[in-house]
């Protein structure tokens, strides 16, 4: 037991997979916000212009940059699905636990638009905390039917079919595949074995939604070697759900004036 403990323990931790999905969250904030809406300006431009900005040699390099890094960002989706089914899976107060995640989703809404779209209120896409949202109210239905039988898979099969359709149609940046990701992160969270297995093949099925999820099944790379330990010193909530706000309020400001 002595050894199945330590081996556990040099694995990635809680604070360890949080650290590491907000850094590849950042790398893709910066390749889609700072240098796709801001240095290239890519937003708004018509064919005629993409293509004559793609010629010069130095904004290809930013091109290629950019595009890179959106990859790498969809690697991060994995990860913080398993989050959020292990806060699900573990507090105290689900009603609490889902209104700190909203209120991060409306809090990062502004600083988002600015980021992303230079303004403040934009309806071209929502931030991806918004998936998270319903990503909760899938697992919120998961637990109600856990049970075995056809009404059961029916109705858990209908939820996520409903909420990706809601992701779509309320254009949450990489919302549909968050809802795709975070139902194996609960229903196998006892068998890391299928639930990196699954999660890895529904990453790929995200892919439908864009060629760059193709890379997602990466992140679950991540989850094979978390050990499910919360770690020596746990962050402050506030200061874990101000995070990805206070991030895109930073770059987005910095966006605005700087760029």
């Amino acid at each position: 037991m002595e050894r199945i403990s330590e081996r556990r323990s040099k694995g990635l931790n809680r604070n360890g997979l949080r650290t590491w999905a907000m850094l590849i969250a950042v790398a893709g904030l910066i390749g889609r916000g700072l240098i796709q809406h801001h240095v290239l300006g890519m937003s708004g431009l018509n064919n005629d212009q993409l293509l004559a900005l793609l010629n010069n040699p130095d904004m290809m390099v930013f091109a290629t940059v950019s595009l890179v890094l959106q990859v790498v960002e969809t690697c991060a989706v994995p990860m913080f699905a398993l989050m959020l089914a292990e806060g699900f899976v573990h507090t105290s107060n689900l009603r609490s636990y889902a209104l700190r995640v909203t209120g991060c989703a409306i809090v990062s809404e502004i600083p988002f638009n600015l980021l992303m779209h230079g303004k403040l209120f934009d309806m071209t896409s929502q931030n991806p905390v918004f998936g998270m949202v319903l990503g909760l109210v899938v697992l919120f239905f998961f637990r109600q039917y856990e049970g075995k039988g056809i009404r059961n898979f029916l109705i858990r099969f209908l939820v996520v079919v409903v909420a990706a359709a809601w992701a779509g149609m309320l254009r949450v940046d990489m919302g549909i595949p968050l809802v795709l990701v975070v139902w194996p992160m609960y229903v196998f969270r006892e068998k890391p074995m299928y639930r990196n297995l699954i999660a890895a093949t529904m990453a790929i099925a995200s892919s439908l939604t864009s060629m760059f999820f193709i890379m997602a099944p990466m992140g679950c790379l991540m989850l094979h070697i978390y050990n499910g330990e919360k770690g020596e010193e746990e962050p402050n909530k506030v200061l874990i759900y101000l995070a990805y706000p206070v991030i895109l309020l930073a770059m987005g400001l910095g966006a605005m004036y700087l760029i």
